[in-house]
């Protein structure tokens, strides 16, 4: 199957030329994978596929010509790399690792430099080719072709080493009378190879004969041999061998085995059924191979890689697993889609240590130039290498020659670009939901959070009012590998309803100030692997694309140093010059493991452990925002006399007495109440004001304590007022003020209460008013126990304090942005010797809490002015005159209103000053860290690298740790965050909330906004459109340049195209693509033959069944397969105009057949149908007598010659054929 699909390209050598457009004429090739008889013919089948990527029908008689064939596009299976990185899972957490684990590096492919020469006497004579094709031989892989060698111009294609480098030639030669046609479906040809391996000889040879309806194969002296027979009704009947291991996981030993085959037209079936089996063992004594019958007990065997007795399988292409590896895009009229300046392939002749020529082959594409690894120590940068390319190079001018600079650095540069939120309808959708900040907020919207991130899809069309909706179907964790969960019950939300809940507030609707942030929506999707920020404007406007409402995106580029023309600022992950080459060279030492991190001491981290203390459930964020409503907000104060405002007033408390710890709280105006004064009997009024917070316990009692090691703080009230006495009043007057127990505003049995009571001094000048305990006032104090005792001291002051001051905006040391009239109503307690005299009576806990039933308790405050001076208050009916002030508060346990703790080195928060950025600056086009440092991995590890084909390999097991002490493996290189330019550093800065725009709570920084602050999140948040990375990897890197005018070479980037994925249904009326069905899908198009974007799923060829889209652990039978094929004449979208169309074209893939045995459903069972047509036997194989024929040594009658030397080439030896394309024209 895979081999016959091969020989029809052979065809083309004595095939008349059809005149069609490139849509119509380019081949389809579709391997079939997983077959006994495929694998028997694994390298007749590359090696047909090399001969017909020679294109041997352009040069007959034109001479000796040079092609670069890639044996990767011979290789019926894809890259099990790319396969296991496409299946490796990423996770949502943020954009960073999710493009990080999206990017793409620089990949080539190995070119085979062939030489090839095509002869014909005449149109009656055969076509006669030879080819000489260089390949490594892999010793541990028994035989398997590996990357391209190279030719001297020697006699016989050796290079002479006795002892063999492992470098191997083969030697073709075909001799064709007849193509393909109605009578000789297989065409009329001979084919013959030779492997000849340096410093051995003749290594392995096969010969190939197709004649009528005949094909005969023999190779490696029987090792593997086919014979088959086109029948007149198409059906094919044959006969194959195969070997394998029994007993393989014990003492094993070789099985040959024969196997009969049937393929039916009319049922689509192919069968085999074993025929016969030996069992192959040494003889020590004798030294030779023994043989014995093994037929009857292979089928015993369990443990044994071939297969027993009969199997069939369905050939209907409409029931086999299929998988297209490569698409070609075409315009509307059938030409190529071109690319301007697209990838191409270069080499270079240069020579070894030993003085030998060699080889090297180079791929430069979009995303860098990749170099193969046995040249990558054998150029430098004034090697030119030669561009393999389309068109007529027999121009005076030469091809185009280019040299290769080394590099260690990429830098990536991320554009932004909005698309509407509508346009990601049907879309996979992964989002990451555990965040602290926003717990409370996930928790309400998504319900109990079991998981780390939920995965399902946008419906643009969802919600009963079709305004959209989010449904998540599967849980993900990443805690113990890649996990997912079904979700017993969908959670589903429309857009309003994550606007709604997924929402903080700063103030009351009515403030100024007021601001209400709806939280940023971040989504990776697996389905075009991008991520997606979705902000509330988009949610508002899902049809919006603009950059003020649409979905935020990006698009990535590869630059060089010289295109950086600003200084280019980090602010996470950023690499140290120094610290990095370290890095590179400790992963190179035997035995590595942990290495020490690359990065600077840089970032929102913790740069140390932290204690602190973060006041939470707060009215307010500030004195300022608390007094917003105050008559002095927006009125200039009035000296009319002593007036009081109707707002209230507001407190600024200090937990635990720390100055940090600020809290603020309101009190709200109660009015003016008539009492009695206990002294006089007098009815007075007082005017009441009652507290909506809690007062720290903590901080009150360290004011009793009278302890100078941790005195407390004063809280400050701030009272509205209208009204300063009038300039030039002034005098003294009596205050007391007490505080009492239970919240009563006089002593009643069983209280408790503190009173203080001084002379103090006022003054107005009608802008300011101040009141002052001036220095040597004495100050009578009295405590009032439970039970009626009265304990009575006094203490004298020592220097001037302020006890009230009213006059604009105030800064009194511990509170500032007042705009009432402040009163340090707990200053004449504060920490004073005179305290000392009532330790016994517990005047250090006279503020308690009840933490068993009540962590707050009530309490009263009462100021008494005894004085002249006249103290107004609004009441119903107009200003009323008091000379009480009386305050209800609360205490409040601090556990209630703060939370102290450490918090860990390595922790992230939000924010870091800007003068901590880390700059980045390019000079001779080198870049340099914030020290002058060049970025480079250094010169130990540079050299080690040089030397390794896959240094990721080596470094698979060496790790670091990240600043915020995350191990991180070394394998994939080493990346900054996302850099910004210097006009755009200032874009960075956190958002700032309040009346008095202060930051977000920070354990080093706090709220302080008098120094610029950044934030991470503003580079999504921040409207910043571009942005750079920066990574060191293991595998050198290389910018290209023209080797003429030094001109740095662009190369396109892949083009964006759309596919819409059809929603046709099945007869059942289920969806025949299933969950993509009407999915608008983002492919990139790189090339003819590289298009990719196509979702895909993990599937096992030896159980053939289908994983899921990831896998945390791969094996070598997984396959990362497209979830569903492009029809071929598919519409794709340009990406840029969306009235340009184009069409596509599966060009070669991979199939597996689906069992015929009854086992699937849908699939005949044709077991045992076609038992009396199992007609060939071993005597219809070729003779071993084919086996003496031999290509290669000189002094053999078939000696195909010697390789051409290089001037004997047509084109100058440049390459006349790249890969099947003819790209010189003789």
């Amino acid at each position: 199957m895979k081999l016959l699909k091969n020989l029809l390209l052979l065809g083309s050598i004595v095939s008349p030329v059809v005149v069609a457009t490139p849509f119509e004429n380019d081949p389809q090739q579709f391997y079939v994978e997983g077959q006994q008889l495929n694998q028997t013919i694994e390298d007749l089948n590359f090696l047909l596929c090399i001969a017909s990527a020679a294109r041997a029908d352009a040069f007959v008689n034109k001479g000796a010509y040079s092609a670069t064939l890639y044996e990767d596009d011979c290789e019926g299976a894809s890259d099990a790399s790319s396969d296991q990185a496409a299946a490796t899972p990423t996770s949502s957490a943020s954009s960073t690792t999710a493009a990080s684990a999206s990017g793409v590096t620089a990949s080539g492919k190995t070119g085979l430099p062939a030489i090839v020469r095509v002869t014909r006497t005449d149109t009656a004579s055969p076509v006669q080719a030879v080819a000489w094709v260089p390949i490594e031989r892999d010793d541990d892989e028994d035989g398997d072709y590996d990357e391209g060698g190279d030719f001297d111009d020697g006699t016989d294609g050796s290079k002479e080493d006795e002892e063999g480098s492992g470098g191997a030639t083969i030697f073709m030669a075909i001799n064709q009378n007849a193509g393909p046609s109605a009578t000789a479906p297989n065409g009329d040809f001979t084919l013959r190879f030779d492997e000849y391996v340096e410093g051995y000889g003749v290594y392995g040879s096969a010969y190939l004969e197709a004649s009528a309806n005949s094909l005969k194969y023999r190779a490696d002296a029987g090792q593997e041999e086919i014979s088959s027979i086109k029948k007149a009704n198409g059906d094919t009947v044959g006969i194959y061998s195969a070997r394998g291991c029994a007993n393989c996981s014990g003492e094993n030993f070789e099985v040959a085995a024969y196997y009969q085959y049937y393929i039916s037209v009319a049922d689509k079936a192919f069968c085999q059924k074993l025929l016969s089996a030996t069992r192959e063992d040494f003889n020590s004594e004798t030294n030779q191979y023994e043989w014995t019958d093994f037929t009857d007990a292979i089928n015993s065997l369990d443990d044994i890689d071939l297969q027993k007795g009969e199997t069939c399988y369905s050939t209907d292409i409409t029931k086999a697993q299929r998988n297209v590896h490569r698409y070609g895009v075409y315009t509307d009229d059938g030409e190529r889609l071109p690319i301007t300046n697209s990838a191409f392939p270069l080499y270079a002749d240069v020579v070894d240590s030993n003085g030998e020529t060699q080889r090297v082959h180079a791929w430069a594409d979009f995303w860098g130039v990749w170099l193969e690894p046995t040249g990558r120590a054998l150029i430098d940068e004034s090697t030119e290498f030669t561009r393999e390319t389309y068109g007529d190079k027999t121009t005076t001018s030469g091809p185009e020659t280019y040299n290769l600079t080394s590099t260690d650095i990429r830098i990536e540069k991320r554009d932004t670009s909005y698309i509407a939120l509508n346009d990601l309808d049907g879309l996979s959708v992964v989002m990451y939901v555990r965040d602290d900040w926003w717990l409370a907020e996930f928790t309400n919207l998504f319900g109990t959070l079991a998981h780390d991130e939920y995965e399902g899809v946008f419906e643009k069309d969802g919600a009963e009012d079709g305004s959209g909706q989010f449904t998540f179907t599967t849980g993900v964790s990443f805690s113990n590998g890649y996990e997912t969960t079904v979700l017993d019950t969908p959670i589903i939300f429309t857009l309003a309803e994550w606007q709604t809940t997924m929402a903080k507030e700063e103030g009351a609707e009515t403030d100024d100030w007021y601001y209400k942030y709806v939280r940023q929506m971040g989504v990776w999707s697996h389905d075009t692997r991008q991520w997606y920020d979705i902000s509330a404007e988009a949610l508002a406007a899902p049809a919006s694309a603009t950059a003020a409402a649409g979905v935020r995106t990006e698009t990535t580029s590869i630059v060089s140093a010289s295109d950086i023309t600003e200084t280019l600022y980090c602010i996470r992950d950023c690499i140290d010059g120094a610290a990095v080459q370290q890095t590179f060279t400790e992963s190179v030492a035997d035995g590595a493991s942990t290495v020490s991190s690359p990065f600077a001491d840089v970032g929102s981290h913790l740069k140390e452990d932290v204690t602190a203390t973060q006041v939470f459930n707060q009215q307010f964020q500030s004195m300022a925002e608390a007094t917003d409503q105050f008559w002095l907000t927006d009125n200039a104060i009035q000296a009319t006399g002593f007036k009081l405002g109707e707002n209230g007033a507001a407190v600024t408390d200090f937990i635990n007495g720390e100055a940090d710890a600020k809290s603020f709280m309101r009190l709200e105006y109660g009015g003016m109440q008539q009492t009695t004064d206990s002294n006089t009997g007098d009815v007075v009024n007082v005017a009441l004001y009652g507290q909506n917070g809690a007062f720290s316990v903590n901080n009150l009692n360290k004011l009793m304590a009278a302890d100078v090691t941790d005195p407390g703080l004063v809280p400050v009230f701030n009272l509205d007022i209208k009204s300063i006495p009038a300039a030039g009043v002034s005098g003294s007057m009596d205050i007391t003020v007490a505080v009492n127990s239970n919240g009563n505003l006089g002593w009643f049995e069983g209280d408790t209460s503190i009173a203080a009571k001084t002379t103090v001094d006022y003054a107005s000048d009608g802008e300011e008013f101040v009141i002052t305990i001036p220095s040597g006032a004495t100050v009578g104090l009295s405590y009032m126990s439970p039970d009626g005792v009265e304990i009575e001291a006094d203490y004298v002051t020592t220097s001037e304090q302020i006890f009230g001051y009213a006059g604009g905006d105030q800064d009194l040391g511990s509170v500032a942005g007042q705009s009432g009239i402040s009163w340090n109503v707990f200053q004449l307690f504060s920490g004073h010797n005179g305290l000392a005299n009532f330790t016994s009576a517990g005047i250090a806990s006279f503020f308690n809490t009840n933490m068993d039933s009540n962590p707050y308790s009530r309490y009263a405050a009462i100021v008494k002015i005894d004085s002249s001076l006249a103290l107004e208050g609004p009441a119903p009916d107009g200003d009323v005159s008091a000379n009480i002030i009386g305050f209800f508060f609360y205490v409040a346990a601090d556990d209630y209103l703060a939370s102290t703790q450490v918090y860990e080195q390595g922790q992230h928060f939000q924010g870091m000053l800007a003068s901590e950025a880390y700059a980045y600056t390019v000079q001779s086009g080198k870049v340099l860290d914030a020290n002058g440092v060049e970025l480079t991995k250094g010169s130990v590890a540079a050299s080690a690298f040089a030397e390794m084909d896959d240094p990721n390999q080596l470094l698979q097991n060496v790790s670091y740790v990240t600043n915020e002490g995350w191990k991180s493996s070394l394998a994939w290189g080493i990346r900054t965050g996302q850099l910004v330019v210097a006009s755009d550093l200032a874009k960075l800065e956190c958002r700032k909330t309040g009346l008095t725009e202060e930051y977000e709570w920070h354990p080093v920084l706090g709220r302080d906004a008098t120094e610029l602050r950044l934030c991470e999140s503003q580079l999504w948040d921040g409207g910043i459109a571009t942005t750079y990375t920066i990574s060191l990897e293991a595998t050198p890197s290389y910018n290209i340049a023209s080797a003429t005018t030094g001109a740095k070479v662009v190369i396109s980037e892949p083009k964006t195209l759309y596919y819409t994925v059809p929603e046709t249904l099945n007869g059942d009326g289920t969806a025949v693509y299933g969950k993509d069905a009407g999915k608008r899908l983002r492919l990139e198009f790189r090339g003819h033959g590289d298009l990719g974007g196509i979702p895909g799923f993990v599937f096992d060829t030896a159980t053939g069944e289908d994983l899921g889209e990831f896998v945390t652990e791969w094996k070598d039978s997984y396959r990362y397969l497209n979830r569903f094929m492009l029809p071929d004449g598919a519409p794709l979208e340009d990406g840029l105009d969306s009235n340009i169309s184009y069409k596509v074209k599966a060009l070669d893939g991979e199939e597996w057949l689906t069992p015929a045995d009854g086992s699937v459903d849908g699939v005949a069972d044709v077991s045992g149908k076609y038992a009396d047509l199992y007609t060939m036997g071993v005597a219809d194989l070729l003779p071993s007598s084919v086996d003496e024929v031999v290509l290669s040594i000189p002094d053999s009658p078939d000696y195909i010659g010697a390789i051409p030397a290089t001037s004997e080439l047509i084109n100058d030896g440049n390459a006349s054929v790249v890969h099947g394309e003819v790209v010189f024209t003789p």
